[in-house]
C-alpha cells in the first residue's frame, strides 16, 4: 500500500514518512484544541496494517493540562474497545486491520478518535458533562436501566460494526438506536453529522425497519440545525432536545 492508493481510495491528505510508513491528516480536529487529527498507517508488507495516533490525542490532552490517570485510560479504552482500537501502556491509540479493510477501518478509526476527543473534553478541570451523558441521564431516569444499552454495537451492510451511544430494546423487532449530537459554538457538531450521516446509510441498509433517532441539542443557529437535519432526516426521525418529556415519549414507546 502507498499515498496514492490511500488518498485515491479515501480522499485523506497522506505524507510518506518512510518505506511501509504513512501519515494521514484528516478534516476533522480535537474538540479542544484547533490540531487536526491524524494517523500513522504501519504497513508490515505481509498485507497487516496497523494504525496509529502514535500517543498524540493523549500528550495533546496533557499539554493542555488534563490528569491521565490509569482509571480514566481504562475508561477511553473500554470507549475505543467498540471500534477494534486501544489505547497501550503507552498511551497511543492502536488498532490493526487487514490492507483490504482499510477503507472501512480508517472511517472507524476517526469516528473513534472524535469520540474520544469529546471523552478527554470532559476530563478538563470543571468540564460540564457532555452532550451525550445528559441525553445518557435522560433516557435512563425516564426508561427502565434494563430496555438501555450504551456503546450499541450491530453489523452494517459490509459487515462492519457499527456503534451507536445508546439502543432501546436491542435486539429486539421493535429496536431504537440513538445517536446524539452536540453543538460546538452556534453550529451543530459537523464532525459528528456527517460521521452519523455515513453510519445511518449502512446500518439502514441492512436494518431497514429498526428505527434511528437522532437527538440535536439545542443551541445551534437555525440554518445550522436546517441543514443537519435535511441531512439525516431520510434515515432518521430527528428530536430537538428542548423538552425531556418528549424524548422520553418517542423512545419508550
Amino acid at each position: 500500500m502507498n499515498c496514492m492508493q490511500i488518498k485515491e481510495a479515501l480522499g485523506y491528505q497522506c505524507t510518506p514518512i518512510k518505506e511501509g510508513v504513512f501519515f494521514l491528516n484528516s478534516a476533522f480536529t480535537h474538540g479542544y484544541d484547533p490540531e487536526s487529527l491524524g494517523a500513522y498507517v504501519v504497513d508490515d508488507g505481509k498485507g497487516n496494517l496497523t494504525i496509529t495516533d502514535d500517543g498524540n490525542q493523549l500528550f495533546t490532552a496533557q499539554s493542555h493540562g488534563v490528569n491521565i490517570t490509569p482509571r480514566r485510560i481504562k475508561k477511553l479504552d473500554e470507549l475505543l474497545s467498540a471500534y477494534r482500537l486501544s489505547i497501550k501502556h503507552t498511551g497511543e491509540v492502536t488498532g490493526t486491520c487487514k490492507q483490504d479493510e482499510i477503507s472501512h477501518f480508517l472511517p472507524r478509526y476517526f469516528e473513534a478518535s472524535i469520540r474520544l476527543s469529546d471523552a478527554i473534553g470532559e476530563m478538563f478541570p470543571g468540564a460540564p458533562k457532555s452532550f451525550e451523558d445528559h441525553v445518557g441521564e435522560i433516557i435512563s431516569k425516564g426508561i427502565n436501566k434494563q430496555r438501555i444499552t450504551r456503546n450499541y454495537t450491530i453489523q452494517g451492510s459490509s459487515g462492519h460494526q457499527l456503534t451507536f451511544p445508546f439502543a432501546i430494546d436491542a435486539n429486539t423487532n421493535h429496536a431504537k438506536v440513538v445517536q446524539p449530537i452536540s453543538t460546538r459554538g452556534q453550529d451543530p457538531r459537523w464532525s459528528t453529522v456527517m460521521q452519523t450521516l455515513g453510519k445511518l446509510v449502512e446500518f439502514k441498509q441492512a436494518h431497514e425497519s429498526t428505527q434511528a433517532f437522532i437527538v440535536l441539542e439545542p443551541g445551534a443557529n437555525a440554518e445550522g440545525a436546517e441543514q443537519a437535519k435535511a441531512a439525516l432526516v431520510k434515515y432518521a426521525s430527528i428530536i430537538e432536545l428542548n423538552d425531556n418529556k418528549t424524548l422520553i415519549r418517542h423512545l419508550a414507546a
